[in-house]
């Protein structure tokens, strides 16, 4: 299925065109994403592969370089990438195979802060930050205006969470979502060293992400519109993490 889809969205021209392909295309199901967070740690990979080896699967940033083989939709940024040299040179930071599709965003033109090899299917420009009048989508909370079936545009977070990997799920037409490593810190880091991740620092990657300072409690806080929200809409939101500080009503289950 995700090789017939990722032809025909490779077919299309415009990414309005892109869309309506994927549009429904997995209506009823359920999505498990993987995200950073650490407590992606907390089981073991070969029970997460067992468990999700045929569901509907996003894999978000390095979440992907994990679990490649189990990954049908891959969603990255121009924050945190993957440095992946040879001879000198930077190569693809994300190499896929035909059953995954690439879904890419940056508050900038696409190839300007990646590699200028990585592949992507389908390409989203997020508003710079400076330039939204502080509509950030985790204050305004105003998800509905940036369904993906009305029009293409993205808002600002700020995280690819709120910006393209909840949006796709609905597109998708899947009615629960179940997230594995969306966890979120306690209290708003002073700095990127002190946001933890499931593979640990981010000295060694490419174009490393800033973090604002409300950034994590504003995060934290919208979960509880986003899930109420998602609920109106028939969509049902549930975590598997121990760790996670999202909106306390949210399920917390076991796969």
């Amino acid at each position: 299925k995700l090789s017939k889809l990722k032809r025909a969205v490779a077919s299309k021209k415009s990414l309005e065109e892109k869309l309506e392909v994927l549009r429904n295309s997995y209506e009823g199901e359920t999505c498990y994403i993987l995200n950073c967070g650490p407590s992606l740690n907390e089981m073991a990979p070969n029970v997460i592969r067992e468990h999700l080896k045929d569901k509907l699967v996003f894999a978000v940033k390095q979440a992907y370089n994990k679990f490649a083989d189990i990954s049908d939709f891959h969603f990255f940024n121009c924050a945190n990438l993957p440095s992946l040299k040879k001879n000198g040179y930077f190569q693809e930071h994300y190499k896929y195979d035909d059953k995954t599709i690439a879904i890419a965003s940056s508050n900038y033109n696409m190839g300007t802060r990646w590699s200028a090899f990585q592949k992507q299917d389908l390409f989203f420009k997020v508003p710079i930050r400076t330039e939204i009048n502080n509509e950030f989508v985790v204050k305004t909370k105003d998800f509905d205006k940036y369904l993906m079936s009305d029009h293409a545009e993205r808002p600002c977070g700020p995280g690819i969470m709120y910006e393209t990997v909840i949006y796709m799920a609905l597109h998708l037409g899947v009615k629960k979502i179940v997230a594995l490593g969306w966890d979120l810190s306690y209290n708003d880091p002073k700095s990127y060293k002190e946001y933890k991740h499931f593979y640990g620092g981010t000295d060694k990657l490419v174009n490393r992400g800033d973090i604002l300072p409300w950034e994590i409690t504003a995060t934290r806080e919208a979960s509880e519109e986003l899930f109420k929200w998602l609920k109106n809409k028939g969509v049902e939101l549930e975590l598997v993490s121990n760790q996670s500080t999202l909106y306390e009503e949210i399920p917390r289950v076991k796969l």
